[in-house]
């Protein structure tokens, strides 16, 4: 069941996860892993991991878009992780608002998706 309010861009970028303390595994704490997105949108991303992540942790992420040259630092809760092809995990993460991120960066960057799917379908 969908559960996006926002449209979605499917796009490859790379991903650093960071697990922090507040996560609920502590055996990954302060763990980097490396994840790829497959799609994006304003609130969120799927991405594909070597590692499983707790659904529930909020943890601190780097997401590098290569055409706006530039990184997110950013907060994002796992809403979701299941297990994908060739050993990887899946999980969707939900950007959070944080005053020590990039967040209203990624807004002004990724904010125009939802118009542009709307000037593109009528």
């Amino acid at each position: 069941m969908e559960q996006r309010r926002g449209s979605r861009v499917s796009r490859v970028e790379r991903v650093l996860v960071q697990m922090a303390a507040s996560s609920y595994d502590h055996l990954l704490c302060g763990e980097t892993v490396s994840a790829r997105t497959r799609d994006i949108s304003l609130q969120g991303f799927r991405a594909i991991l070597d590692k499983e992540v707790p659904a529930g942790a909020v943890l601190q992420i780097c997401i590098s878009v290569t055409d706006h040259q530039r990184r997110y630092l950013l907060s994002a809760e796992v809403r979701w992780c299941s297990p994908s092809d060739g050993g990887s995990t899946c999980a969707g993460f939900r950007i959070l608002p944080s005053e020590d991120s990039d967040y209203d960066d990624w807004s002004a960057a990724f904010g125009g998706i939802d118009q542009s799917r709307a000037y593109l379908s009528s």
